[in-house]
C-alpha cells in the first residue's frame, strides 16, 4: 500500500466508465438485427445455425459481469481508501483529500467549497499528501 492506493479510486472509476461504454454499444448492436442477403450467391457451404446476434448477448453478459466486478472493486478501494485518510488527524486535510481524490472535484472546486483560496487548497493538498504518504507503509516485498 503506497501511494498508489490514492489513485486506485479513479482507475477504476475509468475503467467502469469504459466498460459501460462497450456495454451501450453492443446493446446498440443487440437490438440491430442485421437481415439476410439475398443479392450476393453464398460462398460458404457448411451452415451456421448461431443468430447473429447471440455473439453480442454472450458479449454483453461477460460485460457486464467485468462492470459487477469493477463496481465491488471501486467501492472496497473507496473503503480503504477513507480508512486511510481518516487516520490524518487534521480534518481540513481529510476533506481535501476525499474531495480530491474520490470525489474527483478539482482544486479550484474544493477551495471554493472549504471557502479558502486556490492557492491554500494547492498547499493544503501537498501537506496532506506528505501526511498521507508517511501514515502508508510501502510494500517492499
Amino acid at each position: 500500500m503506497d501511494k498508489e492506493l490514492l489513485y486506485l479510486p479513479r482507475k477504476l472509476k475509468k475503467k467502469l466508465f469504459y466498460l459501460q461504454l462497450s456495454e451501450k454499444e453492443i446493446l446498440e448492436l443487440m437490438d440491430s438485427i442485421p437481415g439476410g442477403n439475398y443479392d450476393e450467391p453464398r460462398v460458404q457451404k457448411s451452415r451456421n445455425l448461431k443468430a447473429p446476434f447471440e455473439k453480442w448477448i454472450d458479449e454483453h453478459m461477460e460485460i457486464e459481469e467485468k462492470i459487477k466486478e469493477t463496481a465491488e472493486e471501486l467501492y472496497k478501494a473507496i473503503i480503504d481508501l477513507r480508512k486511510q485518510i481518516s487516520r490524518i488527524d487534521n480534518q481540513d486535510y481529510q476533506h481535501l483529500l476525499i474531495l480530491y481524490y474520490i470525489n474527483d472535484l478539482s482544486l479550484n472546486d474544493i477551495a471554493n467549497k472549504l471557502y479558502v483560496s486556490l492557492i491554500t487548497a494547492k498547499r493544503w493538498k501537498y501537506r496532506a499528501t506528505m501526511e498521507f504518504e508517511k501514515l502508508i507503509p510501502n510494500d517492499t516485498t
